[in-house]
């Protein structure tokens, strides 16, 4: 319900990248977030990146996958 409250602009922070959500739960949490959010942020990725995507569904919504803080072992 959070969600769909009006505001001029909405920014959501994850600690994990969507992708790491069980399977069940991946999808609709894709869509309300791509729905109602100017810019998805998140982390946890070996590789950074941003773009923007273009979901049918949804809209447009930016994202922004930040690299783990750790430096890789070994």
């Amino acid at each position: 319900d959070l969600l769909a409250e009006p505001v001029s602009a909405r920014f959501v922070f994850l600690h994990h990248p969507l992708n790491w959500y069980v399977q069940g739960s991946y999808h609709p949490l894709r869509v309300a977030l791509r729905s109602h959010a100017a810019a998805i942020f998140s982390g946890h990725e070996h590789i950074p990146a941003s773009g923007c995507v273009q979901d049918s569904d949804a809209g447009a919504s930016l994202y922004f996958e930040a690299p783990a803080l750790q430096p890789p072992v070994g």
